[in-house]
């Protein structure tokens, strides 16, 4: 853990980078650190990956137990992620499982943030967050109108910005641009 936050800027003038290095308070590494160290030893029962970075949690996880490491993120005292920001797809055609399902979460009471990051093939389902966040329910539905990906047990899974009758997922890489 280092004790430095940079941010940067760049200058209009030569479009060099200068870099403002602020020091993290002591209070505020330590509440990092635990955290972390909290999530990391409690996921890993789920075979997660967790570190750090930009200066951020991240969480790479399989298809299976996604439900119950929501569950743990939103319902456990000490992390408290009660938002679910944003949730979105990527398209990595290249890769076996081509599909990544990224979910971003807050927690307004601990002032932090965690992204939980999810690799699906073509194939693949992941279970609908629906009933833990309600709020998931249209980015759901944006990501299997754009993308194709299913939702289990979602109680609204249909398009949501093409028409019923569009054929394919316009966000993949490999739909027809003519």
């Amino acid at each position: 853990w280092s004790t430095l936050v940079w941010s940067s800027t760049i200058t209009e003038k030569n479009n060099e980078r200068n870099y403002d290095y602020k020091k993290m308070n002591k209070y505020q590494i330590e509440k990092n650190r635990e955290k972390f160290d909290l999530i990391k030893n409690s996921l890993e029962t789920f075979g997660c990956k967790v570190f750090f970075e930009n200066y951020e949690i991240t969480i790479n996880s399989s298809n299976k137990n996604i439900s119950k490491i929501i569950l743990f993120l939103k319902d456990n005292p000490t992390t408290n992620f009660d938002i679910l920001i944003d949730l979105c797809a990527v398209d990595y055609p290249g890769r076996k499982k081509r599909f990544e399902i990224i979910y971003n979460f807050l927690s307004t009471t601990q002032n932090s943030r965690v992204r939980l990051k999810v690799n699906l093939s073509d194939e693949e389902s992941i279970d609908t967050i629906s009933d833990i966040y309600p709020c998931a329910n249209w980015y759901e539905r944006e990501i299997f109108d754009l993308f194709g990906i299913n939702f289990s047990n979602h109680p609204d899974l249909r398009r949501i910005l093409t028409d019923y009758d569009f054929e394919g997922h316009p966000l993949r890489k490999d739909f027809p641009l003519t």
